[in-house]
């Protein structure tokens, strides 16, 4: 019967299976606040709802933009493979938004409704499953490599 091992010993490979899943989840949790609370714009958010709208398009696009960087943190992931993995992102991330947003504009929920706001963090919770999926991905790939 093996130990487990402790999180120290996981550390001391620094790129070990585990520790992708660690540095990959933080890195997405760390640029997802980034990409939805800090670069977007009002540009970005009135246009979110129309359906091809480069506002949409530029807010999703600064999601996958920012992603970019996790391939120089993590050798091993094979370059092309993970433009795919951000490509999906992008393309999720747009459908997300303009889903919560399209559904916003016909409901007129408001930020003092209950409605609007289990919308938010059901759109919250769908980037974060996103990232889930990014994440096994990319270890799925770097056990590969």
């Amino acid at each position: 019967m093996s130990n487990p091992q402790s999180l120290f010993q996981i550390a001391s490979e620094p790129f070990a299976p585990e520790m992708i899943l660690l540095i990959s989840f933080g890195y997405f949790f760390a640029k997802h606040y980034l990409g939805d609370f800090v670069l977007q714009n009002t540009y970005q958010l009135a246009n979110k709802a129309h359906y091809g709208h480069p506002g949409g398009i530029l807010h999703a696009a600064i999601h996958g933009a920012l992603s970019l960087p996790l391939v120089v943190l993590l050798p091993g992931i094979l370059p092309g493979w993970y433009a795919l993995i951000v490509l999906g992102e992008v393309i999720a991330h747009y459908h997300i938004d303009w889903g919560k947003d399209l559904l916003l504009q016909k409901t007129k929920w408001t930020t003092n409704q209950s409605q609007f706001w289990q919308l938010f963090g059901f759109d919250q919770f769908l980037h974060l499953i996103c990232y889930l999926v990014m994440t096994a991905l990319i270890v799925a790939q770097y056990r590969q490599a």
